[in-house]
């Protein structure tokens, strides 16, 4: 009878190239969002220093952008923060954070929902409100299951208080 070898235990990156990745993700990220922001307000307005428009509301579809941005971004320091400051959480909890919250809510339903919104140029300010509001109702679940983590897997002892 034929045995398989043992899996090879995961490969586990050293603390400071997980912090480089941390930080590269954030800076990437907030970079890629605010620069389609920038060119799509440009092309909009001329430019940002006229003196003749004082304040100039953003426009809708910006706002549902940036909270796309903020969804995108937030989940990857959710998983950045997991790595390097709750050792304890289990792999499998990673792991499904990584294929719901950030490939199938981000990268599928959100990223889907975003795109077709700004490509077809939705007008109504209804429906540009209710996307916006749900990608703000995914950024409250997101810092609810950070805090349940962080209750769960974090910290090893209680704290000490001093009289």
């Amino acid at each position: 009878m034929a045995t398989t070898p043992a899996a090879a235990p995961p490969q586990q990156a050293s603390r400071a190239a997980t912090w480089a990745m941390a930080v590269l993700f954030q800076v990437a990220i907030i970079g890629y969002f605010a620069g389609v922001a920038y060119a799509y307000k440009r092309s909009i307005i001329p430019s940002f220093f006229t003196s003749n428009v004082v304040s100039v509301p953003p426009p809708r579809p910006l706002r549902l952008w940036a909270s796309f941005g903020v969804y995108m971004s937030l989940a990857f320091l959710i998983k950045s923060y997991v790595d390097l400051f709750l050792p304890r959480t289990p792999a499998a909890v990673q792991r499904r954070f990584t294929r719901i919250g950030i490939c199938a809510v981000c990268v599928g339903a959100l990223n889907a929902t975003v795109r077709v919104v700004l490509l077809v140029g939705v007008k109504s300010s209804r429906v540009l409100l209710g996307c916006t509001c749900g990608v703000a109702a995914s950024i409250v679940g997101l810092l609810v299951f950070w805090g349940c983590l962080g209750a769960k897997y974090g910290g090893a002892d209680p704290p000490i208080y001093y009289v």
